[in-house]
């Protein structure tokens, strides 16, 4: 069965990662083994917190005692994970939908149905929630209370239901999280007024049931987004 991955959005939670340019070699000391040499080396999973670089000469001694990296975890911030779950959320939708219309569609047009799906998220990435989820904020969108999130839920068999927890939760983010400080939304930001928003998810929602996604018979129910 062909699959398909669904297209990606920029993720303000990627970490950069740290490398030792110009070494020679590199040893690598962990919990689980040590590595001295040149070049690439298999992949290895550690619960180490420390990496030990040093350098070495092309005779194989050390001419340079290096220094250690340590890693320390920390918790992730509560509303990186709820908005991490609506991103997943978003994959695991469209991934299921495309492979599900296989079953009465063309490739090209399951390709196109799905991405009408990435079309929406499109839509809801530029009210930039995750980039107005921040610190002292006086001035929210909505409720400004974390609890009032709700986490999406996918079921593989019941398409709908999972449409219909990825808007709410999408709407939910926005109650919770979404700061309104620095914005004019009376004039230049007239896009980002709340009941826009709220009304843009809504049009979504329909379009795609109504218009795109026909073949599993959602029905947009009136009230669902107040």
């Amino acid at each position: 069965m062909a699959t398909k991955s669904a297209p990606t959005f920029p993720n303000s939670l990627s970490k950069a990662v740290a490398s030792a340019a110009d070494a020679q070699t590199t040893k690598l000391c962990n919990l689980i083994t040590t590595y001295c040499g040149k070049g690439a080396r298999a992949a290895v999973k550690s619960t180490g917190t420390t990496l030990t670089v040093v350098f070495k000469s092309n005779e194989n001694g050390i001419v340079n005692t290096g220094f250690d990296v340590a890693f320390t975890a920390e918790p992730l911030p509560e509303e990186d994970g709820h908005w991490n779950s609506i991103l997943t959320q978003y994959e695991s939708l469209y991934n299921k939908i495309y492979e599900q219309l296989g079953a009465t569609r063309t490739e090209n047009k399951r390709l196109r149905l799905a991405n009408q799906f990435t079309r929406a998220m499109g839509k809801f990435y530029n009210f930039g929630l995750k980039e107005r989820t921040i610190s002292g904020c006086t001035n929210f969108a909505g409720t400004g209370v974390s609890g009032d999130f709700v986490a999406p839920t996918f079921d593989e068999t019941d398409i709908c239901a999972s449409l219909d927890s990825f808007f709410f939760a999408v709407t939910s983010y926005h109650d919770a999280y979404a700061c309104l400080d620095g914005l004019d939304v009376w004039a230049k930001q007239k896009q980002l007024r709340p009941i826009r928003i709220k009304n843009v998810i809504r049009k979504q929602r329909r379009r795609l049931y109504n218009q795109k996604l026909t073949d599993f018979s959602c029905i947009a129910t009136d009230g669902f987004i107040v």
